[in-house]
């Protein structure tokens, strides 16, 4: 890797970490084991530009803030892309760089603030 940012880890303890130099997911096994990697770089569905933070669904999907297109996009834990919500702006569902964040509190406070929104941008 030459520019390790987000890291993650699944149910399976399987450690996933972006690379924003390389616009590349990693994933290894819980003894750092290479498992394998997903790198498509550009704008269209399932490339990456700058990939930041990730997170970990419940289903075992794959959130990674691909800062470069401005973006969030859905991974399967085998690099198969799902979806991507986001634009480039300040408005709401608009992102500016994103990068992610990795604070219970700051999960809480946005899992309050979707609650709180109605309309067909509130996310459940």
């Amino acid at each position: 890797m030459t520019w390790p940012f987000g890291v993650a880890v699944d149910n399976n303890d399987h450690v996933y970490v972006s690379d924003d130099w390389r616009n590349t997911i990693f994933a290894f096994d819980s003894s750092g084991n290479f498992l394998r990697k997903w790198r498509t770089t550009g704008s269209g569905d399932g490339e990456l530009m700058r990939p930041a933070g990730l997170a970990v669904e419940k289903n075992g999907n794959i959130i990674v803030a691909d800062s470069g297109n401005n973006r969030l996009q859905v991974f399967t834990p085998d690099g198969k892309f799902v979806g991507k919500c986001g634009s480039a702006g300040n408005g709401d569902g608009q992102f500016n760089q994103a990068m992610g964040y990795h604070s219970r509190q700051r999960r809480q406070h946005l899992r309050r603030g979707l609650e709180e929104s109605s309309g067909p941008e509130a996310v459940t």
